[in-house]
């Protein structure tokens, strides 16, 4: 293959990632290699590993770009709220809505998992942070009361909650679950919690 030299770093950077996703959306993250990346984007291989050290740097930054858009989309759904409970139902609708209609970038981003060697920059702690915040933020209205500390660790057990629950409708480990069962239980889960931090006096 012909060594191209059209693109500066940065947009190769972008081809890659871009490629990248459209691969893993279209026949899975199994299908997802250098050289499948490489031969839809007229490089060779070894170009990838100019700009990522691996396979799973690239994902890395596929999930850098899907906690950005999710990020996104419930600050917007928050926004047209005013009320902590508006706020709190908006991003329950945006985040279940995301799982259903980008779910290979929501699989990509809670299934994943780095060898035991790597570690998680922090450029992608911080994005995982700001997602977090962003609930943490929002329960923090309806629990004015309640410290920073319990704040951000229910922000973190809802955040989990919401994911087993679409996980199990995913795997169809929940029988008979429709669309609005699924809003439902999510809705349980979170609004029951949260009463009982109130009951607790938390």
């Amino acid at each position: 293959m012909a060594r191209r030299t059209d693109h500066s770093r940065d947009e190769l950077f972008d081809l890659i990632l871009d490629e990248a996703q459209k691969i893993i959306e279209e026949k899975g993250v199994a299908a997802l290699t250098a050289r499948s990346i490489a031969s839809a984007i007229g490089y060779s291989p070894g170009t990838l590993y100019n700009l990522f050290a691996n396979i799973d740097e690239i994902i890395m930054h596929l999930n850098g770009r899907t906690m950005d858009d999710l990020q996104q989309k419930l600050q917007a759904a928050v926004q047209q709220s005013s009320s902590g409970r508006a706020k709190l139902d908006k991003l329950i609708t945006t985040y279940l809505k995301y799982n259903k209609t980008s779910r290979q970038r929501w699989n990509l981003l809670f299934e994943h998992r780095l060898s035991p060697e790597q570690t998680l920059p922090k450029w992608y702690k911080r994005r995982l942070d700001n997602l977090l915040d962003l609930l943490a933020d929002t329960i923090q209205t309806l629990l004015p009361d309640c410290g920073d500390k319990e704040i951000k660790h229910s922000a973190r057990v809802l955040w989990s909650g919401l994911y087993g629950v679409c996980s199990l409708v995913q795997a169809n480990s929940l029988t008979e679950v429709s669309a609005s069962s699924v809003d439902e239980m999510a809705r349980s889960l979170i609004y029951n919690y949260i009463s009982g931090l109130k009951r607790a006096g938390v």
